[in-house]
């Protein structure tokens, strides 16, 4: 039988939500006193008990302050919303797409749109009767996600006094719906506390604080008092007297059970202990969370807790990581294939671009000199191809270095101009270049991708201007390097524009298109800018060319530069260089190029080879090569590391990845250099590490 004790507790707190509700009631009163304008509309709003009704009422209330002629409520679930309220037969059901526009709606922003038929959203009703203006704000509720939409025949019936009015009503749309939602949770607590009334006042301000799916107690045994699984009595267990929550355990092996069982032995907090709880339609994952509790006197009475239920979150987290080893083990494959790429093409590349350089110093005939330069450019091309996959991944895995050197903008952009001179006049057309008065004698950054990025866009500007002229051009706006590339070319569409700087898309991927690339070149360059600091911009239509523009910042502060002069002709030092390389073409490339440096050069075909070379007579350098037959470079350079030998080995590899660079290093390689190679690469390598004597001036 129920004790006047506890009649009194239940008439308590019957009266404290009476009370509640009668404050409620004033705080309503007052906000009818606040706006007398809005009287008729607030008490609608008052009275009304549902979500529905408050919806249907506040269309009523905010007709005579906008004047629309229509309203809708457009409910939204995930990407897709419905019409779910409407002053016009016919609307209720009409579907909406998740667009940008509905997106500030919904967090709050009240749009005017004085011509509905510029938006994609709105322009399929620019027919229908009734959709000339639009304005819309968001909804907001515990539960719910919608947006008003006030429309009229009249184009132009809105504007910022209509919005203004819609501000100021948003204050009303907010309180009815905050108020709707407490009444629904004041009427669950009302329920719960109801139901659990047995349980006394102490165990539902504990319940309170908590926010799962199940409520359970236990004595000071730890056996179960109280149950309580809202929403899951048909799957649970039914409790039995005397049966604790580790009964329930579906493996008690589990060491999360264990966790629990000693964190309660000791009496501590129970904080996320997740762990499967069997229950009548199989094993659930449950999130545990559990209050030891303690008498007036301190001493203790038994544990409260709750339940809850995680096994979409845990099925999630399993997703995602499994999601996230497939796209690191994609990710290491990618960069295994590009690292066996590189190495493939660049061996044979090495090959073709070392013997075109050395026959650009041999005497040979008009004739002979034009299609060499042909040979040339065709293969500088199919480098600058592989250059493009390198540094695009590069980017991609954030491995792209820049350096810090000081410039000269004038000799910059002569450098970048001439050699598309013969292109540009061969098709007619006038390029030039000019530096403004403002832009600082002496830059600072990184010339080589400074280059890259401008000459892109140069080569962009002559292929794609078939009459008419390109300038480039560098000027000094707010303290940042303005470069800009204008030519009078074919444009781009607006949107082609949208994909000019995704990687591997151009705008015409046709098998039969005018202008071969990889569609990378714009990709690199809008990354390469922005890792700069800067952003690219374009502005271009059809017809009228095209202007290509970005910012740098800190280009005129100090740094510390590492800046070579030009290789002078150099006489031949007396060096004695080792190069280790299995392929005979690349071995005659390689002492070509050398004999034109040093005063000797030796072969070997692998690692052993080299070993018993270096055993022999120890050389002044070596060159070593990554992949050979019989012994790599890498064990090599760790054998010969190990007996001692300290002369510089420098990697010579068409293995170009960042990675194959750390690892050359990390067996004790002193530098490295990646194929193709150039008579001016091998120099400024010899300079660094047997840099001559400067000579004596005084």
């Amino acid at each position: 039988m129920i004790g006047n004790t506890e009649l009194e507790a239940l008439g308590d707190k019957l009266q404290t939500t009476l009370v509640e509700l009668v404050c409620c009631r004033e705080r309503e009163a007052k906000y009818r006193q606040e706006s007398q304008t809005l009287l008729c509309g607030v008490a609608t709003l008052a009275d009304a008990q549902t979500l529905e009704q408050v919806l249907d009422s506040l269309i009523q209330v905010l007709k005579p302050f906008i004047g629309f002629e229509h309203a809708d409520v457009v409910a939204w679930e995930g990407e897709g919303g419905v019409t779910h309220l409407s002053t016009q037969d016919g609307e209720v059901g009409r579907s909406w797409q998740l667009t940008p526009l509905f997106s500030r709606a919904i967090e709050g922003e009240t749009l005017v749109i004085y011509d509905p038929t510029q938006l994609p959203e709105l322009a399929p009703l620019a027919d229908v009767e009734g959709w000339a203006s639009v304005m819309m704000t968001g909804l907001r509720a515990p539960g719910f996600s919608g947006v008003l939409i006030c429309r009229h025949a009249v184009m132009g019936t809105f504007d910022l006094k209509s919005k203004a009015a819609m501000q100021r009503c948003r204050p009303l749309i907010s309180q009815a719906l905050v108020n709707i939602a407490y009444r629904a949770r004041l009427q669950e607590q009302v329920e719960l506390k109801t139901l659990a009334l047995q349980a006394g006042e102490q165990r539902f301000r504990s319940f309170a604080g908590m926010a799962s799916d199940w409520f359970w107690e236990t004595d000071t045994e730890h056996r179960l008092s109280y149950v309580s699984a809202p929403g899951q009595q048909g799957d649970m267990l039914v409790h039995q007297p005397g049966q604790s929550l580790y009964d329930y355990a579906h493996d008690r092996r589990d060491p999360e059970w264990g966790k629990y069982r000693r964190l309660i032995g000791l009496h501590l907090p129970v904080r996320a202990v997740r762990a499967q709880v069997s229950l009548a339609k199989g094993p659930r994952w449950m999130e545990i969370n559990a209050e030891p509790c303690f008498d007036a006197a301190g001493v203790f009475i038994g544990y409260r807790g709750t339940a809850r239920d995680v096994g979409n979150q845990i099925r999630r987290e399993q997703e995602l990581a499994r999601a996230r080893d497939e796209a690191e083990a994609a990710n290491r494959a990618k960069s295994q294939f590009l690292a066996m790429m590189t190495h493939e093409i660049r061996s044979p590349m090495n090959a073709v671009l070392g013997m075109l350089d050395l026959l650009q110093h041999a005497q040979l005939e008009p004739q002979q000199q034009t299609l060499l330069g042909h040979a040339t450019h065709a293969a500088r091309l199919l480098q600058t191809i592989i250059d493009d996959v390198l540094d695009f991944s590069k980017i991609e895995s954030h491995t792209l270095e820049f350096h810090c050197e000081t410039l000269q903008p004038a000799q910059l952009c002569q450098s970048l101009i001439e050699p598309l001179l013969a292109q540009a006049g061969s098709k007619g057309i006038d390029l030039d270049w000019r530096v403004d008065d403002a832009v600082p004698a002496q830059l600072q950054g990184d010339p080589v991708r400074l280059s890259q990025v401008i000459s892109n866009l140069l080569g962009n500007a002559v292929k794609f201007t078939s009459q008419g002229s390109v300038l480039l051009q560098l000027s000094w706006h707010e303290q940042q390097l303005r470069v800009s590339v204008t030519d009078s070319g074919i444009g781009i569409s607006a949107e082609d524009q949208a994909l000019l700087f995704e990687p591997f898309s151009q705008v015409d991927s046709s098998a039969t298109r005018r202008f071969s690339g990889t569609g990378l070149g714009l990709a690199i360059s809008k990354r390469l800018v922005e890792l700069m600091g800067g952003s690219i911009q374009l502005r271009s239509a059809p017809g009228e060319g095209s202007c290509f523009w970005f910012d740098l910042p800190g280009m005129a502060l100090p740094c510390e530069c590492s800046s070579r002069p030009e290789p002078d002709q150099q006489p031949i030092q007396d060096l004695d260089v080792l190069v280790v390389e299995d392929s005979p073409v690349n071995q005659l490339v390689v002492s070509l190029m050398l004999q034109k440096l040093v005063s000797r050069v030796r072969v070997a075909a692998n690692g052993l080879e080299a070993l018993a070379q270096v055993a022999e007579q120890r050389p002044d350098l070596i060159l070593m090569d990554m992949r050979m037959p019989q012994m790599d470079g890498l064990e090599a350079t760790r054998r010969l590391r190990e007996l001692g030998c300290s002369v510089p080995i420098v990697a010579l590899t068409a293995n170009a990845m960042a990675e194959d660079r750390a690892r050359c290093l990390a067996q004790g390689m002193d530098d490295f250099l990646a194929k193709p190679i150039s008579l001016m690469r091998l120099r400024e390598c010899l300079q660094r590490h047997f840099q001559p004597a400067a000579p004596d001036r005084s």
